[in-house]
């Protein structure tokens, strides 16, 4: 058994990319229904302090946190001084580079008390200078608490916190919880919603068919993250991040269940946001990696995972990424997982809109699989689950039946891409082995013993085709010569 071991900066580089661990789901004791153990009295149970909050995420191993007390509705405290001390905090707290804060805040939105639109977190990517300028008064929705004209209202109330404050994002969170609400797919906004929490201390949002850390006040299947994505529904294209949504003050631990919202049984998730290794590590950066679906959703564990989509030899992209191909193609996947969880995977899937297919496993902690031309399907992601009561032992309670851990990837939505790839004249279909280098085709000359097959004859060391390799053949210029030939004496 390892032991769990928190320290502040999880980041992780694994060929060209950097994993950073983040929890952009929190609440204080600011909020109406959350807890804090250094203000008001709030906290029922065992709590955080407010003003080392951000302390507290440093040492549960973050690279960067988003604190979202509630900012309009029955559950916002009278006082906006919390909450304004706590934006000041998040922005002296912001170190680009090294640690991240995101100020931001929980809206929820309703035509109607009885036509609820959803719960969304607020997260603002802007300068501090600018952020700085924010109060809770900018934060209403509506002037009639909660209660909006239209769906339209929401997303013009987003474009003047844009053009005030710069990029955010208003992310759905518990889409598919019976209790508070669900999330009402139809009012959407590309710009400002590219992705969803899919799992949190309230369950899995992800999958309607799914047995694993099911919602606790029940599945609404029209909310199920899956139900967004179909392309015979909804049809939206989302990425995924997973967050607590603690409301004790307690970011990124997500070894126990809320300790002021008892019934939530589990402790919640993480999300990794995927940067190139050069990149600069900052909000900006964050916000990119969202919009772009560069993010992966755990249920609390640092699981760093690679994934690359090819076809005919030609890379398509990773994590998220649109996937251009060609008609009558296959696509092929490649998986990677990195560190300690390697030795504690159960299996690892894609999942489409057909179902899960088990990948198979090659040396540790790589696995493939082809899907055919015939069964391409409009999106695919990976899931990757793991036997967390091994790893994790009793140092992590974080309720649900089981101590199974899961990591999904964001999905990446597939597209007709066009025929020949790398633009070389031929397609992968009439004999170009690599797709994916113009300088490789079928018809191409060869240029012997570099190691490339240039024209894709399967041959690179074997001018004559005698079968043996120049490495071995004494005149490989003349199949009559030839270490596997019987010599003719004299």
């Amino acid at each position: 058994m390892l032991t769990l071991v928190l320290s502040a900066l999880a980041a992780e580089t694994h060929d060209g990319y950097t994993f950073y661990l983040g929890d952009p789901h929190v609440h204080t004791g600011a909020s109406g229904d959350g807890g804090s153990d250094d203000i008001s009295g709030t906290c029922d149970g065992t709590c955080g302090d407010f003003y080392t909050v951000f302390d507290a995420a440093r040492a549960a191993g973050l690279d960067w946190v988003a604190v979202t007390d509630h900012v309009n509705g029955n559950q916002v405290k009278q006082s906006s001084d919390e909450w304004t001390e706590m934006l000041a905090m998040a922005l002296a707290a912001n170190e680009d580079g090294a640690f991240v804060t995101i100020p931001g805040g929980e809206v929820w939105a309703a035509l109607s008390y009885y036509e609820r639109l959803g719960h969304t977190t607020m997260l603002f990517f802007g300068d501090d200078a600018t952020l700085a300028n924010i109060t809770l008064d900018d934060l209403q929705v509506s002037s009639a608490d909660t209660v909006v004209s239209s769906c339209d209202q929401i997303f013009s109330f987003a474009d003047g916190l844009y053009a005030s404050f710069g990029n955010l994002l208003l992310v759905p969170h518990h889409p598919a919880a019976t209790i508070p609400m669900p999330t009402d797919w139809s009012c959407h906004s590309e710009t400002y919603q590219p992705t969803v929490e899919v799992y949190s201390g309230h369950g899995n949002s992800l999958d309607h068919d799914s047995t694993y850390d099911l919602m606790w006040s029940g599945t609404y299947t029209d909310g199920a993250v899956h139900t967004a994505i179909d392309p015979d529904g909804y049809a939206l294209q989302l990425g995924f991040i997973a967050g607590s949504d603690s409301h004790d003050t307690r970011p990124g631990n997500v070894c126990r269940p809320d300790s002021e919202h008892t019934n939530h049984p589990f402790g919640g998730g993480h999300t990794l946001v995927v940067l190139d290794e050069a990149e600069t590590f900052d909000r900006a950066a964050i916000y990119d990696a969202m919009v772009a679906r560069n993010t992966i959703a755990t249920t609390g564990p640092m699981v760093p995972v690679v994934v690359n989509y090819t076809s005919g030899g030609a890379t398509l992209g990773d994590i998220g990424d649109d996937l251009a191909v060609p008609v009558g193609q296959e696509l092929d996947i490649a998986v990677t997982v990195y560190g300690d969880w390697v030795d504690y995977i159960d299996v690892v899937e894609i999942v489409t809109p057909s179902g899960y297919t088990e990948m198979e496993a090659g040396a540790s902690g790589s696995y493939t699989l082809t899907i055919s031309a015939g069964d391409m399907p409009s999106w695919v992601y990976v899931s990757v689950q793991m036997d967390g009561d091994s790893y994790f032992g009793t140092e992590c309670p974080d309720g649900g039946d089981d101590g199974t851990e899961f990591a999904w990837t964001s999905p990446s939505y597939i597209e007709e891409g066009p025929d020949d790839l790398d633009g070389d004249g031929v397609t992968y279909l009439d004999g170009d082995c690599n797709d994916g280098d113009a300088s490789i085709y079928f018809g191409q000359t060869e240029i012997w013993y570099d190691g490339i097959d240039q024209d894709c004859d399967e041959n690179d060391d074997d001018q004559d085709g005698d079968e043996a390799p120049y490495v071995i053949d004494c005149d490989d210029t003349d199949p009559q010569n030839s270490p596997l030939l019987s010599e003719t004496w004299y």
